[in-house]
């Protein structure tokens, strides 16, 4: 009966060992997103994954992910996303193993995209268009001088 008592608890010690490894392999990911705020409409998503897993990356223009858009899904470690309009975005990725586990979500990134004011963006085509005009009057003078 001793060696019965020891072989289980034996047993359901690598029991809880073995769950306690598979619960923490599952973790969710972590994201980052870089940067946090845009003005051009542009922000990278990264991740990190175990090898031969899979991400899963949802987006939402509410923090609640009540109606959500399927951004990607693939082994990539990151994505670049362009071409946003102004707004907030949220953004969720969780891993799924090559066993069929799934991890939860994580914890949710958020973008805020505010592009540049027309104003403002017909002030920088100024002050370019000023300076290729005064480069290029100072090559024709360099021109004329060097005849």
């Amino acid at each position: 009966m001793c060696n019965a008592g020891r072989y289980l608890s034996g047993q359901i010690l690598i029991c809880l060992f073995l769950c306690h490894f598979s619960l923490s392999a599952i973790g969710a990911p972590s994201l980052s997103l870089a940067p946090v705020q845009s003005t051009d409409g542009k922000a990278t998503l990264s991740w990190d994954i175990p090898q031969g897993a899979r991400v899963e990356l949802e987006s939402s223009l509410d923090n609640s992910f009540v109606n959500v858009t399927p951004l990607y899904q693939g082994s990539d470690r990151s994505t670049v996303l362009t071409g946003l309009s102004d707004g907030s975005y949220h953004f969720r990725a969780r891993i799924v193993h090559q066993d069929g586990a799934i991890s939860p979500w994580s914890e949710p990134a958020s973008l805020l995209v505010e592009h540049h004011t027309l104003a403002k963006a017909v002030g920088f085509f100024a002050v370019g268009a000023l300076v290729f005009v005064a480069t290029l009057w100072l090559i024709i003078l360099g021109a004329r001088r060097q005849q």
